[in-house]
């Protein structure tokens, strides 16, 4: 029943849109993305109410309790599949091998917990020019994370990982596609800085390799929406510039190789319903290979 009206409603909700015409209008997009991405969230809603309507209409025992206990439940089991089984579905694999070439005073500064920006959206903070930022992470101390969208994990390693305080990283969407690497600080289960990045392509300007980085602590969790479900994740504190100038700090304490200037690439943002932070709109440029000169002439 969830699969036929969840299946059912999608096409007949994309038809209504796409007659209202849907690709030239974004917000109908949009919307038409987050109704797709949330099927069976509302198909399981919608059972549940059908099935309170019946249990009342009959006058079952506990009416409202098995109701509410077939909701608990069938919420467990879609974050469960959504997890361990369907997180890595929509992954491109090639995008470690990415040769575009980018500008990036042109780059979306933004991620988000779901393929629709109707999510509050989270910072990009940090670009990192070379071939990869792992080498960098390493030498900072960071630990590099598992993803639910690549790692391929069973619910026993997501166990392990817990156990050590080093939990899967959730994803979050730039562009479509969730995150290439993760790291964070060694820290507590609910109090650590993390760091999630995406290859972004080449740099028009320097021909380096970009790489853009969402740089936050989490200070906690909190129930929330999630990539088409409701879930408990950390919370994430919303002064993402402190934590991209502690980044910076280190970096130049780590030695001289090393380069990283804030940068004007982003807009100065405010803590809103469409954001879940506030910055000035400065983002850290971090590279081993050109001059701090370079940043700003460059950029």
């Amino acid at each position: 029943m969830i699969g036929l009206l969840s299946g059912v409603g999608q096409f007949v909700i994309w038809g209504y849109l796409l007659a209202a015409g849907v690709d030239n209008v974004p917000v109908l997009g949009e919307i038409a993305t987050f109704v797709s991405e949330h099927k069976y969230t509302l198909g399981l809603g919608l059972l549940s109410l059908v099935l309170l309507y019946f249990a009342l209409k009959k006058q079952w025992r506990y009416a409202w309790l098995k109701a509410s206990s077939f909701l608990f439940i069938g919420m467990l089991a879609l974050n469960y599949s959504h997890f361990f089984w369907f997180s890595d579905d929509t992954v491109i694999t090639t995008s470690n091998t990415n040769n575009n070439i980018i500008d990036v005073n042109q780059l979306n500064y933004k991620v988000f917990a779901g393929q629709s920006s109707i999510y509050s959206a989270q910072a990009v903070n940090v670009i990192y020019l070379g071939e990869n930022p792992r080498s960098l992470m390493q030498q900072l101390g960071w630990i590099e994370n598992k993803t639910f969208s690549r790692s391929e994990l069973e619910f026993f390693d997501y166990v392990n990982l817990l156990k050590t305080n080093t939990p899967p990283v959730s994803d979050l969407m730039w562009n479509g596609q969730p995150q290439d690497l993760a790291f964070q600080l060694p820290g507590t289960l609910t109090k650590r800085s993390h760091i999630r990045w995406w290859n972004a392509g080449i740099d028009q300007q320097t021909l380096a390799t970009v790489w853009v980085g969402a740089l936050s602590y989490d200070n906690g969790l909190t129930l929330t929406p999630y990539g088409g479900i409701i879930t408990i994740l950390h919370s994430v504190a919303p002064d993402v510039d402190s934590e991209r100038d502690k980044l910076r700090q280190d970096v130049f304490r780590l030695n001289t190789q090393w380069n990283a200037e804030n940068i004007k690439l982003a807009k100065a943002t405010a803590k809103n319903e469409n954001h879940d932070y506030f910055t000035d709109g400065k983002v850290l440029v971090v590279s081993n290979q050109l001059p701090v000169e370079s940043f700003t002439t460059v950029f």
